[in-house]
């Protein structure tokens, strides 16, 4: 898969993860993230041997910047449901330790 080929994998990825982030389907959302990782392995280890002619590095620019804006759309979208887990996280470790004070007694 050249270059090009697969920022755009990634950017179709984005996008239907944010879809999927705007309707509340977070399970989706995190099953997409980890089908995200290898490409973005395979794209911070591809070595820029390929020779691109200014269309296609304008359109590898256009296509990076599409995934710029997704990625700030996705943490705009995930940062209400990352506090509502947060304050989970946090009740749920005072009920913990408020149960460990009574058994302590």
């Amino acid at each position: 898969m050249n270059t090009i080929a697969q920022y755009e994998s990634l950017s179709g990825l984005l996008t239907t993860m944010i879809s999927a982030a705007e309707k509340g389907d977070w399970d989706q959302v995190a099953g997409m993230e980890s089908t995200c990782k290898p490409i973005i392995e395979q794209i911070r280890n591809t070595t820029p041997e390929e020779r691109l002619t200014d269309d296609e590095r304008r359109q590898k620019i256009q296509v990076i910047k599409q995934i710029l804006r997704d990625d700030a759309r996705l943490r705009e979208l995930a940062s209400p449901w990352m506090a509502q887990l947060q304050d989970v996280i946090q009740q749920t470790r005072k009920g913990r330790d408020a149960l460990h004070a009574y058994d302590n007694r």
